[in-house]
């Protein structure tokens, strides 16, 4: 069997000053052509990027945003305030308020830095809904309006912005701003095109466009005899 060659110390030692004359070559070549390496670099470190940390950190903070998500609206409905207001004392009720101010803080917080992840949107939706249960319609619009940029119009999700937004005005008695958000969800064709028709024919009704009231009615009795609303549009037209 052949004999391993034993490296000597001294080449041993001489092998690093190898190596670093190597190095000092390649730097040298990298300074002398640094435009042509740093761009190529320059191109490698962007889609290095593209397909691994940018994706990484995007995945991390859509992660994080859903966290925060789940935390704040598992606290809103563990307060349950609707349905205990009448059994708490005053300082519990205070405590509550607070509570929920705190929850508003957050879901504000994650609605504005998280807005480009789609738990940060779904939160924009989310805290509208809140606060239109608790009848903070201003807000509500608010929110409603920034989701509405957030989304493309092709958004499943529009239609429940509009919806908001259609409800939000009626309570605050701004019945043409009410009225054409719910002549948008005809135009999208909306699962309950049945109760946006009654909307908007009680609507036109305050409004006192009676043709278009009319128009509304009857499309609920001759398209949606099924529908909970026939019976009520029914007898309402011919008491007319």
């Amino acid at each position: 069997m052949a004999k391993k060659k034993k490296i000597s110390r001294k080449q041993f030692l001489k092998e690093p000053d190898e190596f670093l004359t190597l190095s000092r070559k390649l730097f040298e070549l990298t300074v002398d052509n640094q435009n042509y390496v740093f761009g190529t670099i320059g191109a490698i470190i962007i889609i290095v990027l593209i397909f691994t940390g940018f994706n990484y950190l995007s995945h991390k903070k859509e992660l994080k945003a859903s966290e925060l998500f789940a935390k704040a609206i598992s606290q809103y409905h563990m307060l349950n305030i609707d349905k205990s207001e009448k059994s708490q004392t005053e300082n519990q009720l205070q405590d509550n308020q607070e509570n929920i101010q705190e929850i508003f803080k957050k879901l504000d917080e994650l609605a504005s830095n998280y807005t480009g992840t789609s738990a940060g949107k779904i939160s924009l939706i989310s805290f509208a809904n809140i606060c239109f249960e608790k009848q903070n319609y201003q807000k509500a619009i608010e929110l409603y309006k920034k989701a509405e940029k957030l989304f493309n119009d092709d958004s499943s999700l529009i239609p429940i912005v509009n919806y908001g937004l259609a409800y939000s005005y009626t309570q605050l008695k701004e019945y043409d701003k009410a009225i054409s958000f719910f002549e948008r969800l005809i135009t999208t064709n909306s699962l309950s095109e049945d109760s946006v028709l009654f909307q908007l024919g009680l609507l036109y009704e305050i409004t006192g466009n009676d043709n278009k009231k009319t128009e509304s009615f009857n499309k609920i009795i001759s398209d949606f005899k099924n529908s909970s609303f026939y019976e009520i549009v029914k007898t309402k037209m011919n008491n007319s």
